[in-house]
């Protein structure tokens, strides 16, 4: 009979949607719909390779501030919404072409192309800071968390996703170092100090 006919077509469509939906787990960090490290490194290679020799590309690194107390004090529940919560300012403060990502945690990085100076690059880093700074209101409560950056420009501080992406990493340490709700840029002598 037609039957079968009418049930394999309807197998087929739902292994559609099954595929759509593990292309989008692949690509797409479940909590927040950022994009997700993979994903998001394959873009930035992409952008890399693609750069025309005068195009400057500004990589930011965050870090949320007392994620963990949320996290401790008000339960698991409470840092999932929070991190939504920041995802969402994230997507308001930056600007069309620009990509974001959640690394997992409390780690959200930023790509932004067509960075024409560290003068850019540093207000839009005060920008991300202004913006997350601003309380959270999460199970009836006021939470306050900030965001410490680390940033790197392309090709100044790295050709290379590897090298940007380690380089923004020490220039978020030094930036937690100096204290919270701050950013810094990479700066040669920080691998100098990391060998030593």
């Amino acid at each position: 009979g037609s039957g079968g006919l009418i049930a394999m077509l309807e197998d087929v469509t739902g292994s559609h949607v099954a595929q759509a939906r593990i292309a989008h787990m692949a690509t797409y960090d479940g909590l927040t719909g950022l994009l997700n490290r993979a994903a998001f490194e394959e873009k930035v290679a992409q952008r890399l390779a693609s750069r025309r020799e005068q195009d400057s590309l500004a990589l930011f690194f965050l870090d949320l501030d007392y994620f963990k107390q949320v996290n401790d004090t008000l339960g698991h529940a409470a840092g999932d919404t929070l991190l939504f919560e920041v995802a969402s300012r994230l997507r308001s403060t930056v600007r069309d072409g620009d990509l974001l990502a959640r690394f997992g945690g409390d780690e959200f990085v930023l790509m932004q192309a067509g960075c024409s100076s560290p003068n850019e690059a540093a207000s839009t880093a005060m920008r991300l800071i202004q913006a997350l700074g601003e309380p959270y209101l999460i199970d009836g409560q006021h939470v306050m968390v900030g965001a410490t950056i680390g940033v790197t420009i392309a090709p100044r501080d790295g050709q290379d996703i590897a090298t940007l992406f380690k380089r923004a990493d020490m220039a978020l340490y030094r930036a937690k170092s100096e204290g919270r709700s701050t950013f810094h840029f990479y700066h040669q002598e920080m691998d100098r100090v990391a060998k030593e």
